[in-house]
């Protein structure tokens, strides 16, 4: 996700951008597959193929040589909702001629695999955040969910119509299903759990499992910037740096934790703001991964993009998604949402700040953030 060595290949490209974000609903950047394989033909694997590890994997397993519809998405050499790969994006890149995988559906057995035994099928073959997605049921527009792990992830469902963002962010197929896709729009945050991990390396905290009982109640005037590799969507500025401003004497590390943990928040809630400029807003927010086990991060997270937060029971969102999909590849006549299992959140979070609270935070948020950027060179 962090590998960023494709950056000037995609500088080199940036005349291109709007030609990319308008044919496959993503942004023009080293986060994606296609600059990164680009790259490695470049610099690295002049012979034999270059792929994604998913296609890797499944052939290891089974023989065959396919992706699924959600990591085709991602990779910015296929229009959007298109079934195979557009030849004139690969040229863009340089991938023109490559030996490429089949794209298939979601649904799809791709294959057998003795490798755990007797032969068993294989399918149900999708990308990690889509399969997080469906596993927490966000089956209608407007439902959302963000998975908190090394970085954050928030993806909201835009139903059969894909959506291009006006406002940085990137659209792909959430599922292709019964031969229909459905699509969601969505955006990263580059630290969360890193931006902990970075707390423990410099002795502020001894693990995450102290973050709670550290951080202050009040961030007394401190805010931060945890731009620690860099500004995801919707700024997209990866020379960006973190930020920590308002400290004094009296400044503590509880206070310092909390303001990571609010900034970590702030991030999301600008996510937030940018699909409701393009799609249905978020009325409620799903929530995975290990960092929803801090209940300050939570709370901060209904407090300032306010609405509730909903914490998923499971630390395996990803695994019972793609699980979901392989029991409807086994079972065709079933729908999505009969195979997707009903939950109950393990805790829920209801906004406490007020909006005029909430929306002085972010203004003030916001300003720290543009200063992260501002040395870049353009």
């Amino acid at each position: 996700m962090q590998d960023r060595r494709a950056e000037s290949l995609c500088a080199g490209l940036s005349e291109h951008a709007d030609v990319v974000a308008a044919r496959t609903g993503l942004v023009l950047d080293p986060y994606f597959s296609a600059p990164k394989m680009a790259w490695l033909r470049r610099n690295v694997e002049t012979t034999g193929v270059v792929t994604t590890s998913d296609t890797w994997l499944l052939h290891q397993l089974t023989g065959e040589f396919v992706t699924d519809a959600t990591t085709a998405s991602r990779s910015a050499a296929v229009d959007l909702g298109a079934q195979d790969w557009s030849p004139e994006l690969l040229a863009l890149f340089g991938l023109d001629g490559e030996r490429l995988p089949r794209i298939a559906s979601n649904d799809e057995i791709i294959g057998t695999t003795s490798a755990f035994g007797s032969d068993v099928p294989v399918g149900g073959i999708v990308v990690d955040q889509q399969a997080a997605l469906l596993a927490e049921a966000c089956l209608e527009p407007g439902m959302a969910k963000c998975t908190f792990g090394t970085g954050a992830f928030l993806l909201s469902n835009t139903g059969t119509t894909p959506v291009r963002s006006t406002t940085g962010l990137t659209s792909s197929v959430a599922w292709r299903v019964g031969g229909v896709d459905s699509f969601c729009i969505d955006g990263q945050v580059y630290t969360a759990a890193s931006a902990v991990k970075w707390l423990t390396t410099l002795g502020v905290i001894n693990g995450a499992a102290e973050m709670d009982s550290i951080a202050a109640s009040d961030n007394a005037g401190v805010l931060c910037v945890p731009a620690l590799a860099g500004l995801a969507a919707p700024w997209w500025k990866s020379q960006a740096t973190a930020a920590i401003s308002g400290m004094t004497l009296s400044t503590g590390r509880g206070h310092i934790v909390l303001a990571v943990l609010q900034g970590i928040a702030a991030q999301v809630a600008e996510l937030v703001s940018a699909i409701g400029a393009d799609a249905p807003p978020l009325t409620r927010l799903r929530a995975d991964g290990g960092l929803t086990q801090s209940a300050v991060l939570m709370q901060a997270c209904a407090d300032i993009l306010q609405v509730p937060v909903d914490v998923y029971p499971s630390a395996h969102a990803t695994a019972l998604g793609a699980a979901a999909l392989a029991r409807l590849s086994l079972s065709p006549d079933k729908s999505v949402s009969d195979v997707v299992a009903d939950w109950t959140a393990s805790a829920s979070y209801e906004p406490r700040w007020s909006p005029a609270r909430a929306a002085e935070f972010r203004s003030a948020w916001r300003e720290l953030a543009e200063t992260t950027y501002k040395q870049e060179i353009s």
